[in-house]
């Protein structure tokens, strides 16, 4: 219903935009040291004229209000980020309603101090307050499995028991001190629910996250709610000067930290989403922090006690530490364990290589990215590798592709990916790289793979056929691995040892061998096969010693395939193995017949 009534949202703020934050912010600013330095001159002498202090504090939340509407508009952000400024501004105009109501009783209503609070006054306060939690619990926290749900909810307990039990010793001690300096039992009530309101912004911020809001803005909201906290807990130290109010000192802060909030958003919002840093600490640590700050309200209570409660307070705190030190050793060994499954899952465990999940993953990222002079991508397969392996044995082969994989880091560059997507095939994915660099890295690596390789006390000469390709606007990683890998058969055709750049009218001679390996198949079964026998003789007599068995391919509609084009053909798809038996079969009941 009230979505039809609002404007449309507008436009992605602009350097214009960003420009009047910036001034806001800094008009903000100077309002609030104006602020600081009158609260600092009235702790000298009083001011000659008490409504001076008054006008930052009425001009400021006024200006805040409307920084944060116009950035609740901002169609750069999300729809929760722009409720949440909506909410925000609304709570900053009760809020200045409530200023400018409470200027009017202090100014207007005989026989009351600077720090008056009429009823209505306080309302407006309680309701400013209200509308920011309705604003903060309203920022989602995202997606969530019940295990984390769980945690958030148990860490988030002890946060708000240990704000709890501060607010009733609060309620004990000093209420009757902020009651007395401000005239009103309700001011108690303000600041107890500022506190809250700072303990559920802490909540929020470093237990679930800022969600839709960058960190920094949601930092800069939590140090004007510090702001308004602290400085609502010295009412109770200026009893001695009845000019002065913590109002004046508070709400510039206020305003000027929503000002800074309202510029990071506009800020962040405006620049490219960067990564997401690791984080280093397995858990929270806010939990902790509550933990250790009742401790500290323990041991002030039991100061009042006898030996023996101090005694009790003193190894409850102890067996707490001590319970807490095991749980973060435990955190951090479960974070170890969770690091080597996740380098597991995207690592090869023979030479510690990316696998081709991760490779897929890197290669998607890269091509999505628009900044940078290109990506390309050089898919290698060592020639005759089998041959190796079926020779030395496996642990010779193993050793060799932990040497290959060795010489390939070494050729690449910072930001640069090896991976072994399997057996004896590798990919090298090129970041930030021109054609030019691109076929000069190539060339490194053939250089590199080509000297002699100690492999389990063998010396071998390893070579290597490489496919070299350039990703475009609009491809994925497997179009991208598809051309590497048309482009390095291609190279295998054409000699082996050697990389070849893809080019389109490759993918023309690929279809082509497709449909000759699905033809071979069925020549196979078909009959279309047959042998060829050369004579071999024995010198300087000529006398016939043997025959050579050469297998031919008479198609249907083609007539001879020459050997040159079928058999790579059979060798890229395995079929030579298939076509090599049956010519020894075919051979010896030849040679039975004779």
């Amino acid at each position: 219903m009230t979505g039809g009534l609002r404007g449309p949202a507008a436009p992605p703020y602009t350097l214009p935009g960003r420009v009047r934050a910036r001034a806001t912010m800094w008009g903000l600013g100077a309002l609030s040291l104006f602020s600081i330095g009158w609260f600092l001159l009235g702790l000298v002498h009083p001011p000659a004229w008490p409504i001076v202090a008054w006008i930052p504090v009425v001009v400021s939340v006024p200006v805040a209000a409307l920084a944060c509407a116009r950035v609740s508009r901002s169609a750069a952000l999300p729809a929760a980020a722009r409720s949440f400024w909506r909410r925000l501004s609304v709570s900053m105009a009760v809020l200045s309603a409530g200023l400018a109501n409470g200027v009017y009783d202090v100014f207007t209503v005989p026989g009351v101090s600077l720090r008056y609070t009429g009823p209505l006054t306080m309302v407006l306060y309680l309701g400013a307050l209200l509308i920011t939690i309705w604003a903060l619990l309203g920022l989602p926290i995202g997606q969530r499995s019940r295990r984390a749900l769980l945690t958030l909810g148990l860490d988030a307990g002890v946060v708000m028991l240990a704000a709890g039990l501060f607010a009733w010793h609060l309620m004990l001690r000093v209420a009757p001190d902020v009651a007395a300096a401000t005239g009103s039992s309700w001011s108690t009530l303000v600041v107890v629910a500022l506190c809250f309101l700072e303990v559920l912004t802490a909540v929020k911020l470093l237990l679930t996250g800022a969600g839709p809001l960058h960190r920094g803005v949601l930092a800069a909201l939590g140090m004007s709610v510090v702001a308004g906290a602290a400085s609502s807990a010295l009412a109770p130290f200026l009893h001695a000067k009845p000019y002065l109010a913590t109002t004046h000192l508070g709400i510039p802060l206020i305003a000027f930290f929503t000002g800074l909030a309202v510029e990071r958003q506009l800020r962040v919002s405006a620049e490219p989403a960067a990564a997401p840093r690791r984080r280093r600490r397995p858990f929270s640590l806010l939990p902790y922090v509550a933990i250790a700050a009742t401790d500290v309200l323990l041991v002030i209570s039991a100061q009042e006690s006898g030996p023996e409660l101090r005694v009790i307070a003193a190894g409850t705190i102890a067996i707490t530490a001590l319970v807490v030190l095991r749980q973060i050793v435990a955190f951090y060994d479960n974070a170890s364990l969770q690091d080597q499954l996740s380098h597991q899952a995207t690592h090869d465990t023979l030479t510690r290589l990316a696998n081709r999940a991760l490779f897929t993953e890197r290669a998607e990222g890269a091509l999505t990215e628009t900044a940078g002079r290109g990506v390309a991508l050089a898919l290698i397969d060592l020639d005759d590798f089998k041959t190796v392996n079926d020779r030395l044995g496996h642990a010779v082969g193993d050793a060799l592709l932990v040497a290959v994989a060795d010489r390939l880091s070494a050729c690449i560059r910072r930001g640069d990916t090896v991976a072994r997507l399997g057996g004896d095939e590798f990919a090298v994915l090129l970041r930030d790289v021109t054609a030019a660099e691109a076929d000069q890295i190539t060339e490194r690596i053939i250089t590199t793979l080509g000297t002699p390789v100690a492999a389990d006390g063998h010396e071998l000469l390893v070579q290597a056929s490489i496919g070299l390709v350039d990703g475009v606007a609009g491809m994925d990683a497997s179009e991208l691995l598809r051309r590497a890998d048309v482009a390095m058969y291609t190279a295998k055709e054409r000699g082996k040892s050697r990389y070849v750049r893809y080019a389109q009218d490759m993918d023309t001679r690929a279809v082509e061998h497709a449909r000759l390996g699905a033809e071979l198949r069925q020549a196979l079964t078909a009959g279309e096969l047959f042998l060829l026998y050369q004579p071999v003789v024995a010198l300087p007599g000529g006398e016939l010693s043997g025959v050579e068995a050469l297998v031919r391919w008479r198609h249907p509609e083609h007539g001879l395939v020459s050997p040159a084009e079928f058999i790579p053909v059979a060798e890229r798809t395995g079929m030579i193995v298939e076509v090599g038996a049956w010519v020894l079969r075919e051979a010896c009941r030849q040679m039975a017949a004779w």
